[in-house]
Protein backbone atom coordinates (compact mmCIF):
# COMPACT_ATOMS: atom_id res chain seq x y z
CA UNK A 1 0.00 0.00 0.00
CA UNK A 2 1.35 3.24 -0.67
CA UNK A 3 1.94 6.42 1.46
CA UNK A 4 -0.20 8.92 1.89
CA UNK A 5 1.18 12.18 0.87
CA UNK A 6 0.00 15.04 2.60
CA UNK A 7 0.24 18.78 3.06
CA UNK A 8 0.15 21.72 6.11
CA UNK A 9 -3.66 22.34 5.76
CA UNK A 10 -2.92 25.68 5.88
CA UNK A 11 -2.35 25.76 2.06
CA UNK A 12 -5.69 25.38 2.09
CA UNK A 13 -6.03 29.44 2.80
CA UNK A 14 -4.59 31.17 -0.40
CA UNK A 15 -5.92 28.50 -2.64
CA UNK A 16 -9.56 29.35 -1.10
CA UNK A 17 -8.37 33.37 -1.52
CA UNK A 18 -7.60 32.32 -5.39
CA UNK A 19 -10.69 30.87 -5.74
CA UNK A 20 -12.80 33.57 -4.10
CA UNK A 21 -10.57 35.74 -6.67
CA UNK A 22 -11.44 34.27 -10.06
CA UNK A 23 -15.29 33.29 -8.95
CA UNK A 24 -15.37 29.56 -8.53
CA UNK A 25 -18.36 28.04 -6.34
CA UNK A 26 -15.84 27.55 -3.21
CA UNK A 27 -17.02 24.56 -1.01
CA UNK A 28 -18.55 22.49 -4.10
CA UNK A 29 -15.97 22.69 -5.60
CA UNK A 30 -13.38 21.64 -2.70
CA UNK A 31 -15.88 18.94 -2.07
CA UNK A 32 -15.82 17.87 -5.48
CA UNK A 33 -11.88 16.47 -4.70
CA UNK A 34 -12.97 15.47 -1.02
CA UNK A 35 -11.67 18.50 0.48
CA UNK A 36 -13.34 20.47 3.60
CA UNK A 37 -13.17 23.98 3.56
CA UNK A 38 -13.35 23.62 6.88
CA UNK A 39 -10.09 21.99 7.06
CA UNK A 40 -7.95 25.35 6.31
CA UNK A 41 -8.63 26.86 9.75
CA UNK A 42 -7.20 23.81 11.42
CA UNK A 43 -3.28 24.61 12.40
CA UNK A 44 -2.77 20.59 12.90
CA UNK A 45 -4.71 19.75 10.13
CA UNK A 46 -3.55 17.52 6.67
CA UNK A 47 -4.83 17.53 3.33
CA UNK A 48 -4.29 15.08 1.11
CA UNK A 49 -1.46 16.15 -1.87
CA UNK A 50 -2.84 13.98 -4.58
CA UNK A 51 -6.46 16.04 -4.05
CA UNK A 52 -4.55 19.31 -4.06
CA UNK A 53 -3.40 18.20 -7.57
CA UNK A 54 -6.67 17.34 -9.27
CA UNK A 55 -7.88 20.76 -7.22
CA UNK A 56 -4.93 23.13 -8.97
CA UNK A 57 -5.00 20.78 -12.76
CA UNK A 58 -9.03 21.90 -12.31
CA UNK A 59 -9.03 25.57 -11.43
CA UNK A 60 -6.01 26.02 -13.87
CA UNK A 61 -7.71 24.43 -16.44
CA UNK A 62 -11.28 26.66 -15.92
CA UNK A 63 -8.90 29.99 -15.10
CA UNK A 64 -6.39 29.31 -18.33
CA UNK A 65 -3.14 28.83 -18.29
CA UNK A 66 -1.20 28.74 -15.04
CA UNK A 67 -2.70 31.72 -13.86
CA UNK A 68 -4.47 29.86 -11.28
CA UNK A 69 -1.40 28.71 -9.53
CA UNK A 70 0.72 31.64 -9.74
CA UNK A 71 -2.01 33.89 -7.80
CA UNK A 72 -2.06 31.27 -5.13
CA UNK A 73 1.96 30.97 -4.99
CA UNK A 74 1.62 35.25 -4.26
CA UNK A 75 -1.80 34.74 -1.98
CA UNK A 76 0.50 32.26 -0.03
CA UNK A 77 1.94 34.02 3.63
CA UNK A 78 4.10 32.57 5.91
CA UNK A 79 1.72 33.25 8.74
CA UNK A 80 -0.69 31.10 7.32
CA UNK A 81 1.59 28.01 8.66
CA UNK A 82 1.53 29.20 12.19
CA UNK A 83 4.45 28.64 14.95
CA UNK A 84 6.39 27.48 11.39
CA UNK A 85 5.93 30.41 9.60
CA UNK A 86 6.98 32.46 12.69
CA UNK A 87 10.25 30.52 13.06
CA UNK A 88 10.81 31.61 9.14
CA UNK A 89 9.83 34.72 9.77
CA UNK A 90 12.07 36.00 13.20
CA UNK A 91 15.35 34.19 11.33
CA UNK A 92 18.76 36.14 10.97
CA UNK A 93 19.04 35.92 7.42
CA UNK A 94 17.58 34.44 3.98
CA UNK A 95 19.46 31.37 4.46
CA UNK A 96 18.96 30.50 8.24
CA UNK A 97 15.27 31.26 7.03
CA UNK A 98 15.67 28.45 4.31
CA UNK A 99 18.10 26.04 6.42
CA UNK A 100 14.67 25.59 8.74
CA UNK A 101 12.77 25.54 5.87
CA UNK A 102 14.44 22.41 4.91
CA UNK A 103 15.00 20.70 8.84
CA UNK A 104 11.23 21.06 9.33
CA UNK A 105 9.64 20.15 6.16
CA UNK A 106 7.81 17.46 7.41
CA UNK A 107 5.41 19.28 9.23
CA UNK A 108 4.91 20.86 5.46
CA UNK A 109 4.25 17.79 3.44
CA UNK A 110 5.93 14.16 3.80
CA UNK A 111 5.66 14.04 -0.07
CA UNK A 112 9.25 16.32 -1.16
CA UNK A 113 12.67 16.24 0.61
CA UNK A 114 14.01 19.85 0.99
CA UNK A 115 17.97 19.98 0.62
CA UNK A 116 20.16 23.28 1.14
CA UNK A 117 23.63 23.18 0.06
CA UNK A 118 26.42 26.31 -0.96
CA UNK A 119 28.81 25.66 -3.95
CA UNK A 120 30.75 28.32 -5.98
CA UNK A 121 28.74 31.45 -3.78
CA UNK A 122 25.73 30.03 -3.78
CA UNK A 123 23.09 28.50 -2.03
CA UNK A 124 20.73 25.93 -3.53
CA UNK A 125 17.56 25.24 -1.85
CA UNK A 126 16.46 21.60 -3.67
CA UNK A 127 13.25 19.63 -3.79
CA UNK A 128 13.45 15.92 -4.13
CA UNK A 129 9.72 15.37 -4.62
CA UNK A 130 8.93 11.50 -3.36
CA UNK A 131 7.13 8.95 -5.62
CA UNK A 132 4.16 6.68 -5.09
CA UNK A 133 5.90 3.20 -4.93
CA UNK A 134 2.95 1.17 -6.36
CA UNK A 135 2.80 3.44 -9.52
CA UNK A 136 6.35 5.36 -9.43
CA UNK A 137 4.50 8.43 -10.39
CA UNK A 138 5.84 11.38 -9.14
CA UNK A 139 3.91 12.86 -5.37
CA UNK A 140 3.50 16.50 -6.50
CA UNK A 141 2.55 17.43 -10.64
CA UNK A 142 4.59 19.71 -12.20
CA UNK A 143 2.05 22.51 -11.38
CA UNK A 144 2.16 21.95 -7.95
CA UNK A 145 6.25 22.11 -8.15
CA UNK A 146 6.19 25.14 -9.79
CA UNK A 147 3.45 26.94 -7.66
CA UNK A 148 6.04 25.75 -4.52
CA UNK A 149 8.48 27.55 -5.94
CA UNK A 150 6.77 30.76 -6.56
CA UNK A 151 5.50 30.48 -3.12
CA UNK A 152 9.36 30.12 -2.26
CA UNK A 153 10.92 32.90 -3.92
CA UNK A 154 7.40 35.13 -3.37
CA UNK A 155 8.03 34.82 0.50
CA UNK A 156 12.74 35.48 -0.04
CA UNK A 157 11.43 38.53 -1.53
CA UNK A 158 8.92 39.93 1.34
CA UNK A 159 11.26 38.60 4.08
CA UNK A 160 14.42 40.55 2.59
CA UNK A 161 12.14 43.57 1.55
CA UNK A 162 11.95 42.75 -2.23
CA UNK A 163 15.89 43.42 -2.20
CA UNK A 164 16.89 39.34 -2.81
CA UNK A 165 15.18 37.53 -5.49
CA UNK A 166 16.77 34.25 -7.19
CA UNK A 167 19.36 33.73 -9.26
CA UNK A 168 18.53 30.58 -11.17
CA UNK A 169 15.49 28.16 -11.18
CA UNK A 170 15.65 24.62 -12.21
CA UNK A 171 12.96 22.28 -12.74
CA UNK A 172 13.26 18.64 -13.19
CA UNK A 173 10.01 18.26 -15.57
CA UNK A 174 9.69 19.33 -19.41
CA UNK A 175 8.77 22.78 -20.20
CA UNK A 176 4.76 22.88 -20.14
CA UNK A 177 2.98 22.38 -23.62
CA UNK A 178 1.23 25.79 -23.01
CA UNK A 179 2.85 28.56 -22.21
CA UNK A 180 1.32 30.88 -19.15
CA UNK A 181 3.18 34.66 -19.71
CA UNK A 182 2.05 35.88 -16.30
CA UNK A 183 3.92 32.85 -14.83
CA UNK A 184 7.16 33.05 -17.30
CA UNK A 185 7.02 37.36 -16.04
CA UNK A 186 7.56 36.46 -12.66
CA UNK A 187 9.71 34.13 -12.71
CA UNK A 188 12.04 36.10 -15.23
CA UNK A 189 12.38 39.01 -13.34
CA UNK A 190 15.45 41.07 -12.51
CA UNK A 191 17.24 38.78 -14.54
CA UNK A 192 16.87 35.01 -12.95
CA UNK A 193 17.36 32.29 -15.25
CA UNK A 194 14.52 29.06 -15.55
CA UNK A 195 16.19 26.02 -16.85
CA UNK A 196 13.91 22.87 -17.12
CA UNK A 197 15.09 19.14 -17.56
CA UNK A 198 17.66 19.43 -14.68
CA UNK A 199 18.30 16.81 -12.56
CA UNK A 200 16.73 18.06 -10.05
CA UNK A 201 14.26 21.06 -8.78
CA UNK A 202 16.31 23.79 -7.26
CA UNK A 203 16.25 27.66 -6.50
CA UNK A 204 19.52 29.18 -6.72
CA UNK A 205 20.48 32.27 -4.18
CA UNK A 206 23.39 34.87 -4.23
CA UNK A 207 25.21 33.60 -1.30
CA UNK A 208 26.66 36.87 -0.04
CA UNK A 209 22.76 38.42 0.04
CA UNK A 210 21.09 35.28 1.45
CA UNK A 211 23.39 35.54 4.60
CA UNK A 212 22.42 39.57 5.24
CA UNK A 213 20.49 40.55 8.54
CA UNK A 214 17.10 40.21 7.43
CA UNK A 215 14.66 43.04 8.29
CA UNK A 216 12.81 41.05 10.88
CA UNK A 217 15.08 39.29 12.13
CA UNK A 218 14.77 38.31 16.15
CA UNK A 219 17.09 36.21 17.88
CA UNK A 220 15.41 36.19 20.61
CA UNK A 221 12.12 35.35 19.34
CA UNK A 222 13.69 32.80 16.94
CA UNK A 223 14.65 30.88 19.66
CA UNK A 224 11.36 31.02 21.50
CA UNK A 225 9.97 29.61 17.89
CA UNK A 226 12.12 27.09 17.55
CA UNK A 227 11.81 25.58 20.89
CA UNK A 228 7.64 25.83 20.35
CA UNK A 229 8.25 24.11 16.50
CA UNK A 230 10.40 21.26 18.17
CA UNK A 231 7.44 20.69 20.22
CA UNK A 232 4.54 20.64 18.10
CA UNK A 233 7.05 18.08 15.84
CA UNK A 234 7.25 15.46 18.85
CA UNK A 235 3.52 15.29 18.11
CA UNK A 236 3.25 15.52 15.09
CA UNK A 237 6.02 13.23 13.69
CA UNK A 238 6.45 10.73 16.30
CA UNK A 239 8.48 8.47 14.55
CA UNK A 240 11.39 10.83 14.67
CA UNK A 241 12.75 11.63 18.35
CA UNK A 242 15.44 13.92 17.35
CA UNK A 243 13.38 16.53 17.61
CA UNK A 244 12.55 15.27 21.63
CA UNK A 245 16.43 15.14 21.93
CA UNK A 246 17.22 18.60 20.76
CA UNK A 247 14.80 20.11 23.22
CA UNK A 248 15.74 18.01 26.06
CA UNK A 249 19.50 18.51 25.49
CA UNK A 250 18.30 22.38 25.40
CA UNK A 251 16.44 22.42 29.06
CA UNK A 252 19.49 20.89 30.24
CA UNK A 253 22.45 22.77 28.87
CA UNK A 254 22.26 25.64 31.35
CA UNK A 255 23.21 23.14 33.76
CA UNK A 256 26.11 21.64 32.66
CA UNK A 257 26.96 19.05 29.89
CA UNK A 258 24.64 16.77 29.55
CA UNK A 259 25.11 13.19 29.42
CA UNK A 260 23.26 10.83 27.13
CA UNK A 261 22.76 8.66 29.52
CA UNK A 262 20.32 11.19 31.29
CA UNK A 263 18.70 12.45 28.51
CA UNK A 264 17.70 8.46 27.89
CA UNK A 265 16.71 8.39 31.55
CA UNK A 266 14.62 11.75 30.99
CA UNK A 267 13.24 10.40 27.68
CA UNK A 268 12.23 6.97 29.21
CA UNK A 269 14.48 5.07 27.08
CA UNK A 270 17.52 2.92 27.84
CA UNK A 271 20.77 4.07 26.43
CA UNK A 272 20.72 1.33 24.15
CA UNK A 273 17.43 1.82 22.57
CA UNK A 274 18.07 5.94 22.32
CA UNK A 275 21.08 5.46 20.10
CA UNK A 276 19.81 2.94 18.05
CA UNK A 277 16.70 5.10 17.38
CA UNK A 278 18.99 7.60 16.34
CA UNK A 279 21.32 5.86 14.18
CA UNK A 280 17.66 4.66 12.50
CA UNK A 281 17.54 8.25 11.29
CA UNK A 282 20.50 8.59 10.12
CA UNK A 283 22.07 10.89 13.41
CA UNK A 284 23.82 10.26 16.69
CA UNK A 285 23.69 12.17 20.50
CA UNK A 286 27.00 13.66 19.97
CA UNK A 287 25.87 15.65 16.46
CA UNK A 288 22.27 16.72 18.09
CA UNK A 289 24.36 18.22 21.24
CA UNK A 290 27.16 19.86 18.79
CA UNK A 291 24.19 21.11 17.07
CA UNK A 292 22.31 22.39 19.39
CA UNK A 293 25.21 23.92 21.45
CA UNK A 294 25.93 25.93 18.14
CA UNK A 295 22.73 26.91 17.45
CA UNK A 296 21.95 28.30 21.07
CA UNK A 297 25.57 29.64 20.78
CA UNK A 298 24.87 32.04 18.08
CA UNK A 299 21.38 33.01 19.01
CA UNK A 300 23.02 34.17 22.78
CA UNK A 301 25.87 35.89 21.28
CA UNK A 302 23.57 38.17 19.34
CA UNK A 303 21.95 39.61 22.61
CA UNK A 304 24.54 41.95 23.96
CA UNK A 305 22.70 41.37 27.45
CA UNK A 306 25.20 38.39 27.95
CA UNK A 307 28.35 38.25 28.43
CA UNK A 308 30.60 35.69 26.55
CA UNK A 309 31.23 34.17 29.62
CA UNK A 310 27.56 33.96 30.22
CA UNK A 311 26.78 32.35 26.79
CA UNK A 312 29.53 29.85 27.15
CA UNK A 313 27.85 28.71 30.68
CA UNK A 314 24.21 28.80 28.94
CA UNK A 315 25.61 26.46 26.55
CA UNK A 316 27.33 23.92 28.61
CA UNK A 317 30.97 24.75 29.25
CA UNK A 318 32.11 25.32 32.55
CA UNK A 319 35.50 27.03 30.75
CA UNK A 320 35.30 29.76 28.32
CA UNK A 321 38.67 28.86 26.90
CA UNK A 322 36.91 25.80 25.93
CA UNK A 323 33.66 27.50 24.82
CA UNK A 324 35.86 29.88 22.84
CA UNK A 325 37.52 26.36 21.06
CA UNK A 326 34.21 25.07 20.43
CA UNK A 327 33.10 27.96 19.08
CA UNK A 328 35.84 28.92 16.75
CA UNK A 329 35.46 25.47 15.16
CA UNK A 330 31.90 26.33 14.51
CA UNK A 331 32.20 29.74 13.11
CA UNK A 332 36.21 30.23 12.67
CA UNK A 333 36.09 32.99 14.55
CA UNK A 334 35.98 33.97 18.03
CA UNK A 335 32.83 34.45 19.80
CA UNK A 336 33.83 37.73 20.10
CA UNK A 337 34.81 38.73 16.85
CA UNK A 338 31.42 37.05 15.70
CA UNK A 339 29.37 39.44 18.17
CA UNK A 340 31.45 42.30 16.65
CA UNK A 341 30.67 41.21 13.03
CA UNK A 342 27.12 40.88 14.07
CA UNK A 343 26.18 44.40 15.07
CA UNK A 344 28.79 46.16 12.81
CA UNK A 345 26.96 44.58 9.45
CA UNK A 346 24.26 46.63 8.33
CA UNK A 347 20.59 45.37 8.57
CA UNK A 348 18.88 45.58 5.53
CA UNK A 349 15.75 48.04 5.86
CA UNK A 350 11.73 47.93 4.90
Amino acid sequence: MSVEYSALSGFLIPIIMSMKKFEFDVEPTLSRFGILESEANNPEGRVSVERLGHLFAFCNKKVGGRAFGLDVAQNFRLSTLHIFGYAIQSSYSLKDALEQFAKYRRMLSNSVQIHTRVENAKLFVEFDVERYKDSGRLALTPQLIEALSIGVISQSREMMSGYIGPIDIKFSFDPFSEPCPAVASYLLEKDCTVEYQCEKNAIVFDLQLASLQSPGSNPLMNMVHTKLLNTFMERFDRSNITYLVENKIAEELRYGNPSQSKIAEELGYSLRNLQRRLREQGTSFKDILEETRKNLATTYIKQPQYTISEVGHMVGFSNVANFNRAFRRWEDCSPGEYRERYFSKGRLTA
